[in-house]
């Protein structure tokens, strides 16, 4: 998290993503009068802050996002630099990305009207995209460049919005170099994937893949490494497409939009949406909430997220100490007690023995052999001189039985090495338990000692409960993310 889980005016509440640019967080700024607003902020990177060609990258992502307002693109709110940090500020969409909801499904595809549907809201924003003008009203045309279902955002009230702009290239502008590959490689255009010259019809090609996704359960390219799905992307998609029992006319929009020559292809988004709005009204438009419904049961209320703003402990470290089943654990009070206890008994018996052996040594001058073997210093140093002098006899006694009745100097309380257990769940907001002990909910970031802990996991009380063994290493984030089933 940043420095005092603030960035600028803003306070953090949780960590949202993580990406090439930079770390997206939800956050809140709070006004007079009770006003508050969440937002979501993207900070660069600490190790591209010395790059000027990603800060100039950076800066050209805010000032696109910041000239494209509708309803289907995340709107841009701001571009800050505090304390040499960029920031973008932007709306706050609660919920999920596209590849967030189909890793849920493990496979299971959506349905051909909320795939439909998707791909036309989808296409509605890359319409304002492509179709950019400026205040002047001259057409300046942007491609997107990483239409990719972890730029596409699903809120939990049903909508749809592109985000991230951060590799996207305005037609005349230089901010973004040439040279590389830009974007996600599973989901390129041929063109792309090749290094050629990307135009409009690019992102279209990776909404097909997309589309083809969400129909299928599964991605079109298949590659175990980078490499391999490069090679695929070049060659682009089989044919024909894995799409049995899929409506064939939503098949047909899916196969134009993947045509490996773009000539073949949609000529805008326009046309393409379309035919999606023809398939649509033949299959039936899903239920204003059939998205809404898909989304829910991955996140939790907005009302549970702000109020992480008011309990910092639930992210950091939680610090209730009740069981399951409301039980207080009262054993390291017990302990405590036992030492006490141990320490008087310890110190009654060193006393005794120390008078004992005085007593055997005043009666020992008159044995013939005196004792050869030295003894171990065990008396502990004496302490200075009281500050106002101390009398003869006070010095006199304690240095006769300082074993006795000097009292010991305290030694430096042990350092305990910890790390930090840095915990997610899916559905989020779920109830833990860390050695026994509550500690907060879903997402946390926890101090523990170094070692092994047993942590359970339940979703928000209801479920079966998840329980594993994490082991913390001193001065290192251990990251665990686990589905916990919540039927």
């Amino acid at each position: 998290m940043p420095s005092e889980y603030r960035i600028g005016q803003y306070e953090i509440l949780r960590k949202i993503a993580v990406g090439g640019m930079g770390t997206v967080y939800a956050a809140i700024s709070h006004g007079p009068d009770g006003f508050s607003k969440l937002v979501a902020i993207k900070q660069l990177h600490p190790h591209l802050e010395l790059g000027e060609a990603a800060r100039r990258r950076f800066a050209g992502e805010a000032r696109i996002g910041a000239q494209l307002s509708h309803p289907n693109i995340v709107d841009v709110l701001g571009f800050e630099v505090n304390e040499d940090t960029h920031s973008i500020v932007m709306e706050y969409v609660h919920g999920c990305n596209l590849a967030t909801l189909m890793r849920e499904r493990q496979g299971r595809p959506l349905s051909a009207e909320e795939a439909a549907f998707v791909g036309c809201e989808v296409l509605k924003g890359l319409e304002a995209v492509h179709g950019f003008h400026t205040r002047a009203g001259e057409p300046l045309p942007v491609v997107h460049r990483d239409v990719s279902p972890r730029n596409i955002l699903l809120s939990a009230a049903g909508e749809v919005k592109l985000a991230d702009f951060g590799v996207a290239l305005i037609a005349g502008e230089g901010f973004t170099t040439t040279t590389g590959l830009r974007g996600t490689v599973a989901y390129m255009s041929p063109e792309q994937a090749t290094g050629e010259a990307v135009d409009l019809r690019s992102d279209l090609f990776s909404l097909g893949l997309v589309l083809y996704e969400l129909l299928s359960g599964h991605r079109a390219y298949d590659g175990a490494t980078e490499i391999a799905l490069l090679n695929q992307a070049q060659l682009g998609p089989p044919r024909p497409l894995e799409l049995a029992g899929v409506d064939t006319q939503l098949v047909g929009v899916v196969e134009r939009a993947l045509a490996h020559g773009r000539e073949a292809r949609y000529p805008d988004a326009a046309s393409f949406r379309r035919e999606l709005e023809l398939c649509l009204d033949r299959l039936g438009r899903p239920a204003p909430d059939a998205l809404a419904g898909l989304v829910q049961p991955l996140v939790g209320s907005v009302d549970e997220l702000v109020e992480l703003a008011r309990d910092r402990g639930r992210v950091t470290v939680a610090q209730p100490d009740a069981e399951p089943g409301g039980r207080r654990r009262r054993r390291p009070m017990l302990l405590v007690l036992l030492a006490a206890l141990f320490l008087v008994a310890a110190g009654a018996l060193g006393t005794w023995l120390a008078m004992d052996g005085q007593s055997k040594s005043s009666g020992a001058d008159a044995a013939p052999q005196a004792r050869t073997t030295p003894t171990p210093d065990i008396a502990p140093r004496l302490p200075p001189a009281a500050p106002d002098g101390a009398t003869a006899e006070a010095d006199a006694r304690v240095g006769r039985d300082a074993t006795v009745r000097r009292p010991r100097r305290r030694s430096k309380r042990h350092k305990v090495a910890r790390g930090v257990l840095h915990i997610n769940t899916s559905p989020v907001w779920s109830e833990i338990w860390i050695d026994g002990r509550k500690r907060g909910t879903t997402p946390a970031q926890i101090r523990l000692p170094a070692g092994r802990h047993r942590v359970m996991l339940r979703a928000r009380g209801r479920g079966r409960p998840v329980r594993l063994s994490v082991r913390i290493l001193p001065g290192q984030t251990t990251t665990k993310v686990i589905k916990v089933p919540h039927e």
